[in-house]
């Protein structure tokens, strides 16, 4: 029983140091994709949220602004913003929606699809070589991670979803 809880809590520590681990890393990920996002001319100087809508609203054309921002977990105002500019290098449009002509719906023009195709391809262009450094193992290791992390988080996507 002492054994057991002993093991217990030796799996607490580590779980938390990997924790702890993993938000380091996470974080430093994070700052680095940011700070290469920007530095790297996308197509018409895209912004991550303005990527994110188009990769959204490609998947799922016809979502107004509040489900586009509740998807993205963003403001509405944020949504809105990021829309209007891309409306403005006319990436997008709006649409009265048929079935409620008091909504409005976004949908990705031609240039919007060619501009997020362009970008997803510069985006692997990058991260290609970066994954080379890495031996097969690590990058399977590491899609593997990312793809039960992701399962199990508690409010992730349903098709993620699964009991721990």
């Amino acid at each position: 029983m002492v054994e057991e809880k002993r093991g217990e809590s030796a799996t607490r520590v580590s779980r938390e140091e990997m924790a702890e681990r993993l938000i380091a890393a996470r974080e430093r990920l994070a700052r680095w994709a940011a700070r290469d996002f920007k530095r790297r001319q996308t197509p018409l100087k895209l912004t991550q949220t303005q990527f994110a809508i188009l990769q959204k609203v490609d998947h799922a054309e016809g979502l107004n602004m509040s489900a586009l921002a509740e998807a993205l977990e963003l403001s509405v105002p944020t949504i809105v913003r990021a829309v209007d500019a891309l409306e403005r290098k006319g990436l997008v449009t709006r649409q009265r929606s048929s079935r409620d002509h008091r909504e409005v719906c976004i949908l990705v023009t031609a240039e919007g699809l060619r501009a997020h195709e362009e970008t997803r391809r510069l985006r692997h262009e990058r991260l290609v070589p970066i994954l080379t450094c890495l031996s097969d193992n690590e990058v399977e290791g590491l899609v593997a991670g990312y793809e039960a992390l992701v399962r199990a988080l508690p409010d992730s996507d349903p098709a993620y979803t699964r009991a721990c």
